[in-house]
């Protein structure tokens, strides 16, 4: 179901302007990945469909009460960050629909 929303053409686009703009306007950028971006979005999908009544930094919390293991496992805080940061929509991107 996943890859219908997020095919490898629209994973692959994302990847490379996000690495593009990260890079000229983020410090000690490194290059995401499409498997990256994968978890990146699932993460997101799962937390909006989870019932949770935390702020977002609080996932990575040491609160056992807050702290969500499998999240914190697959990204650091910072990384999310920066990953978040640099999602970009490049004005010469077009979209495949």
């Amino acid at each position: 179901c996943f890859s219908n929303f997020f095919t490898d053409t629209i994973l692959q686009k994302i990847t490379k302007e996000s690495n593009l703009y990260a890079s000229q306007h983020q410090k000690n950028w490194v290059d995401t990945t499409i498997q990256e971006w994968k978890y990146f979005f699932s993460m997101v999908i799962s937390l909006s469909l989870m019932n949770i009544n935390v702020a977002l930094g609080q996932i990575w919390s040491k609160n056992w009460q807050t702290r969500i293991e499998g999240i914190c496992e697959r990204f650091p805080r910072d990384r999310f960050v920066d990953i978040t940061r640099s999602i970009t929509h490049h004005p010469k991107f077009k979209s495949p629909f």
